[in-house]
Parts: structure tokens; C-alpha cells; sequence
């Protein structure tokens, strides 16, 4: 059976923390996840390899986009990075280990693997399995690559384990052949049957593959990114739990967090 405890689930699950950048609030910064603590939301995070195999809470693998520095994450060390201030928040580049260290199990974490597709970067799962080996709280780690994944079930982790896909014309994997594109998107790989649950791209559900990991496989079904309201209530019939940004989904059902909380 797959190992899908009920907080997995339990609350909606804010993108990159609780993040609005007109407040101070940067994607993937400990304000934005003590914002989604506040509010009472779960969090989903990303994290890259650093030089020294530590795992840096960053989503983008440049850091051009969200910092005053630029090149790839991986080529810095975990120490020099801590320094980088994040464009627009005040707040630096955390490691994992001080996001744990900081959120202390206060609310779910959905840790994403970042990935290159290239086999290069397992030293992540590595990192990332050592790093929440001594934490108490409730997490899960997930990655759109199989091979992460692979690879932390391999080193033994007893959390919960997902695998994160779209359908097979998804803009972003057309750097991929064709037979990954369908392989991924079908859930066909040996992580995927393996997976203790699964998150699926919004605009491509309803979708076959999916739904039967759902009601044949057990596991548990999470979307992403949901940005609008009607979009979270399109999908309440699909899926088990939402990944959003942009807007309050307890605004859709008076109560709810009371809910989520008990």
C-alpha cells in the first residue's frame, strides 16, 4: 500500500510558500513559509544541489532571475549562497537544513527535487535524505525526475514519495525525446508504479494515467499550479489536495482551515 498519511493531503499546499512579492514575500524564502504556517496552509518547496552537496531552497537552477548574482546554483557553495540576498525580500538563500531547523514541524513540507534529467545530481537526494534524517515533522519528497526518486527510495527513506507530471506535450519537457515525454507523462516508469502519490499538472486533467494511480493505485492525486479559484473547483472532483499561489482556497469553503487544522 502506498504511504499516504492523512496530513499529506490534509491541507491546501502553498507553491513555493505562502509568496506575494507587493508584501516582501519571495518565492521560496522562510517569510513566505512562516506566511503559509500563519495562515495555516502546507508548503511546497524546491531545492538544488549545491558545489559542496549541501541542498539549497531554491527553485531556479541560474541564479539570475531572483538574485543580483548570476549562474548556476550548483556551482556555489551552501555558505556563499546564504549571503545572496533575494531580489525584493530582504531574506537570503536557506539551506534545507534551516528550513527545517526554522519550521520545526509546524506544518507539512513537500520537498521537489530539482532536476536536470541528466544523472548528474543524485548527491541531491543524498543531501536531502541526510538533511531530514533527524527531523520530526511531516514531509515529503517528490521530483519530476524518476531516477531522484529511484534513488531515495534506494537510500531507505521512510517518507512519502512522489512523482510529478504532466501530459506528454507539457511545453517544458520538449528538451526531452518524445518516449521520455510519454514514459513520464503516463507514469510508466518503475518510480511512478512505485510512487506513494502523484502531482499532476492542472490544465492537463482530467487525464487517464493519473486517475487510475488514484482509484486502482491508491495514491494519493495533487495538482499543480492552481492560480484561480475556478480553477480549484474544476479539479475538486479529480484530485485529493491543490498546489496554489495567487489566492486564498479557503476562501471557497467558509471553515475549511478549521477543518485542515483538526
Amino acid at each position: 500500500m502506498p504511504n499516504c498519511p492523512a496530513w499529506l493531503t490534509a491541507r491546501p499546499i502553498a507553491h513555493r510558500g505562502l509568496h506575494d512579492a507587493a508584501f516582501g514575500l519571495v518565492e521560496n524564502t522562510l517569510p513566505a513559509f512562516q506566511a503559509a504556517i500563519e495562515r495555516g496552509f502546507a508548503i511546497e518547496l524546491d531545492v538544488q544541489l549545491t558545489r559542496d552537496g549541501q541542498a539549497a531552497v531554491f527553485h531556479d537552477h541560474v541564479l539570475d532571475r531572483l538574485t543580483g548574482q548570476t549562474g548556476p546554483v550548483v556551482e556555489r557553495d551552501m555558505e556563499g549562497l546564504a549571503q545572496i540576498v533575494v531580489t525584493g525580500s530582504g531574506a537570503r538563500i536557506a539551506s534545507l537544513a534551516h528550513v527545517l531547523a526554522q519550521v520545526d514541524g509546524r506544518t507539512p513540507l513537500i520537498i521537489e527535487l530539482k532536476s536536470r534529467f541528466d544523472g548528474q545530481q543524485l548527491a541531491l537526494a543524498d543531501a536531502v535524505d541526510g538533511a531530514l534524517a533527524g527531523y520530526q515533522g511531516p514531509a515529503a519528497v517528490m521530483s519530476f525526475d524518476p531516477v531522484m526518486i529511484a534513488r531515495m527510495r534506494a537510500l531507505g527513506s521512510r517518507r512519502p514519495l512522489g512523482m510529478i507530471a504532466a501530459r506528454m506535450g507539457w511545453p517544458h519537457w520538449m528538451e526531452l525525446s518524445p518516449f521520455q515525454r510519454f514514459t513520464l507523462g503516463a507514469l510508466l516508469n518503475g518510480p511512478a508504479l512505485r510512487a506513494d502519490f502523484i502531482s499532476y499538472e492542472q490544465a492537463s486533467l482530467p487525464a487517464l494515467a493519473p486517475l487510475l494511480a488514484r482509484w486502482l493505485g491508491r495514491k494519493k492525486l495533487i495538482t499543480w499550479t492552481v492560480r484561480q479559484s475556478v480553477q480549484a473547483s474544476r479539479l475538486r472532483r479529480w484530485v485529493d489536495q491543490i498546489t496554489f499561489e495567487g489566492f486564498d482556497p479557503y476562501g471557497l469553503n467558509p471553515g475549511s482551515r478549521t477543518a485542515a487544522d483538526g
